[in-house]
């Protein structure tokens, strides 16, 4: 059994959040907003999708279905990007629309 619990979770500030966001850095920095009437869908991701991503996403979904329950959890779809960041960054990478601090050096080998 897990030593964690929700009481021992660190909290951080909003100010402290804020000089984070502000530092131009946010590489190191992953927000997830999981208000269920703000957001009808959820995409998790990670370099490939193959690992990482779709294990994250399960693990949400698993845990909204066992919290929330079948009917409820319905109304929020999880999806997880084909392909991943790297298929997404060789297509979109470069549009500042649709893609955040994005450095082509670092995906070249991809």
């Amino acid at each position: 059994m897990s030593s964690i619990s929700i009481a021992t979770l660190p909290r951080m500030g909003r100010d402290v959040l804020a000089a984070l966001l502000s530092t131009g850095e946010p590489s190191n920095l992953a927000i997830v907003d999981v208000r269920d009437s703000d957001k009808k869908m959820v995409v998790f991701h990670c370099a490939l999708s193959q690992q990482r991503g779709p294990s994250a996403a399960l693990r949400y979904a698993r845990e909204r279905e066992s919290t929330l329950g079948a009917e409820e959890n319905q109304k929020q779809q999880v999806f997880v990007l084909e392909g991943g960041f790297v298929e997404w960054q060789q297509k979109y990478g470069n549009d500042t629309k649709l893609t955040e601090a994005y450095a082509a050096d670092i995906w070249e080998e991809y």
